[in-house]
């Protein structure tokens, strides 16, 4: 397990990076080395798994690890060795019988268990933490029921400099993108529903003020997953928002 936020290499000198003690855990576990002493002969797993809670902290948690594995360990996504663990969004019971139930990982599903179950208790996952053992294991770790998104690289162009624009030292053009692209937005925190309401109501002529409310929720912005995460800065679905402040790294042999 990791220790909350690791480093964000892209804004660190290797001698920093190599420095922070959840980075050189990961490149013992590894085997591989790290920069230009990498090998991927070397590598112990067929699968690294990041499995974070499912929210604006975890995927943070995941764009951070991601960053480091593109920086300095870039074959273990080109050889799709890296994988995101998709855990559960609610788990909804029937009243009259609470060992029935079923788990649903989004809106969708939700929606069509709820018609089928018409009498229903539902309970919302915001962190692995609140699974018990059981259930952690049943709907995340199984590889029987698990389900897992492959990270993989289409063009390392595009890739290099999303990873430059989204983690890099350069504050004005993250913001610039951010403003361009929030109205394709698909799920926004329901805690911030007031500054919703207000940025709906304001006027078109109050821009100004729009802007400083968007940019007010922004960090609490959900994204849809797709079912394969790419790289690529032009595909909008690459900004999804998972969940939590502590992670986990799963490695695995088998296929």
């Amino acid at each position: 397990p990791l220790r909350g936020k690791i480093l964000n290499v892209e804004k660190a000198r290797l001698d920093r990076i190599l420095g922070n003690e959840e980075i050189r855990s990961m490149i013992t576990a590894f085997g591989t080395g790290i920069g230009e002493d990498f090998d991927i002969n070397k590598l112990r797993y067929n699968k690294i798994i990041i499995m974070t809670d499912a929210d604006v902290d975890g995927s943070h948690i995941q764009a951070l690890l991601l960053t480091m594995f593109y920086r300095f360990m870039r074959p273990l996504l080109e050889h799709g060795h890296i994988y995101l663990a998709l855990p559960p969004l609610y788990k909804i019971s029937k009243k009259a019988n609470l060992k029935e139930f079923s788990y649903a990982w989004n809106e969708q599903e939700l929606s069509e268990l709820k018609q089928e179950y018409k009498n229903y208790e539902i309970q919302r996952y915001k962190g692995l933490g609140e699974m018990n053992p059981e259930q952690l294991w049943e709907t995340t770790m199984d590889p029987k029921n698990r389900i897992l998104l492959q990270v993989t690289i289409d063009d390392a162009i595009k890739a290099d400099k999303a990873f430059t624009l989204f983690m890099g030292e350069e504050v004005p053009p993250r913001k610039q993108f951010i403003q361009e692209n929030a109205e394709y937005v698909k799920n926004i925190d329901a805690t911030h529903k007031n500054n919703i309401i207000k940025i709906i109501n304001t006027n078109k002529k109050d821009e100004d003020d729009k802007k400083e409310l968007v940019k007010s929720i922004i960090n609490e912005l959900e994204i849809e997953q797709p079912k394969n995460i790419e790289l690529d800065e032009n595909n909008n679905d690459n900004k999804q928002k998972n969940t939590n402040t502590i992670a986990n790294i799963q490695i695995e042999n088998q296929n």
